[in-house]
């Protein structure tokens, strides 16, 4: 007769309970089926010649995972765990992975929205901007298609918000200070890129501005590139040093800093207001081609590497191609994954709410190990 190998002492002494049973079940010739508890422990027991340990206690988890609630043919739904937790800018517990950033209506701010954000499994849900200050900032609040955008050192936070028809506000808010930073206001997009040093922030203001924190100016720099006013889609990219601009579907890169010409890029284009997205590491794009949208490279937009999916809308965010796309939904976040049938929904509270999921999804605190993972 063959028995496992128990790492435990408490392990021997129900062997021997379950034995001592056997022998007196077999006096009374019933026969009888012998059951181990703790079946997991007894998995991991079995490879012979292992070191015997002494029982250990479970620990709490330090992040409570979301729990599958619901299964159907096209998802799976998690609902995230919610108790009121305010994030720190400069919290270990905060930096130590990346996350997600959203606008969300809490269940106790009356529908008032604020910015939150949580681990990309779905734990460990904090709050980032009240609603109060969010109020407070906008005499009302954010923009739905305005992205919010964390800088580099996690300590500001840009957001639009639209406060009368065709007009919006820029503001950045100090998490440190809680001091709310004017910026200029414009009615277009405001398209918020950050510097690598966080000292400076880039974005549309009925021109492009270039905005430093510590002098607290706003430049207009568009004719630091052109002269002709025309001006499109663009973005910054090696650190700031470049910028692309998209004009008649014609990608001009720029240096940053002296304005030169460095090159013109045949068929570049991108439109963020129709789902066009660049990722977290500026070497990939996703463009709506037709009713579906395509991952591409960079410097390639019109040259599809693969569908990633339809209806993603112009809100989601992802690392870079291959990687997981987290987007809106309205029972708070949806998870699409590459090669995988079921999306994973994460649900917030008060799903049944109509202004009960996320919006303005960005990611943050991505480093190049996250990205490794998909290279």
């Amino acid at each position: 007769m063959f028995f496992p190998i128990y790492r435990s002492s408490l392990n021997r002494l129900l062997l021997v309970l379950s034995l001592l049973s056997s022998l007196l079940a077999c006096s009374n010739d019933e026969p009888q089926v012998s059951v181990v508890e703790n079946t997991a422990e007894a998995t991991q027991a079995s490879g012979i010649g292992e070191k015997s340990e002494e029982p250990k206690s479970e620990a709490t988890p330090k992040y409570l995972p979301a729990v599958l609630v619901e299964e159907d043919e096209y998802a799976k739904y998690y609902e995230v765990y919610y108790d009121f937790k305010e994030e720190k800018w400069n919290d270990p517990e905060v930096l130590d992975a990346p996350r997600l950033r959203f606008g969300w209506r809490a269940p106790e701010d009356g529908g008032k929205k604020s910015v939150w954000s949580m681990r990309l499994d779905g734990s460990d849900l904090r709050q980032v901007v009240s609603a109060d200050l969010i109020s407070k900032a906008f005499e009302g609040t954010f923009h739905n298609s305005y992205p919010i955008e964390r800088s580099p050192n996690n300590r500001y936070v840009a957001i639009g918000g639209t406060v009368c028809h065709g007009c919006a506000k820029r503001r950045i808010i100090d998490l440190d200070t809680k001091e709310i930073i004017e910026l200029p206001n414009g009615s277009n997009v405001a398209d918020f890129q950050w510097m690598p040093d966080s000292k400076s922030i880039v974005f549309n203001a009925e021109g492009l501005v270039h905005f430093n924190l510590e002098t607290r100016k706003a430049e207009y720099i568009n004719k630091r590139f052109r002269n002709d006013n025309r001006w499109g889609t663009w973005y910054l990219f090696e650190d700031g040093k470049k910028i692309i601009a998209s004009i008649d579907r014609v990608g001009y890169v720029y240096d940053f800093d002296s304005g030169k010409l460095l090159e013109k890029i045949e068929n570049w284009y991108g439109a963020p207001e129709q789902g066009d997205k660049v990722s977290y590491d500026k070497n990939y794009m996703i463009v709506s081609f037709l009713k579906d949208y395509s991952w591409t490279e960079f410097e390639q937009p019109t040259k599809s590497l693969g569908g990633a999916g339809e209806a993603l809308s112009s809100d989601y965010a992802f690392m870079t191609y291959g990687a997981p796309i987290y987007k809106k939904c309205s029972e708070g976040v949806e998870v699409r994954l590459l090669d995988v049938n079921k999306d994973v929904v994460y649900v917030l509270p008060n799903p049944n709410d109509y202004k009960g999921g996320a919006r303005n999804i960005t990611l943050y605190n991505v480093s190049s190990e996250d990205l490794a993972k998909y290279y």
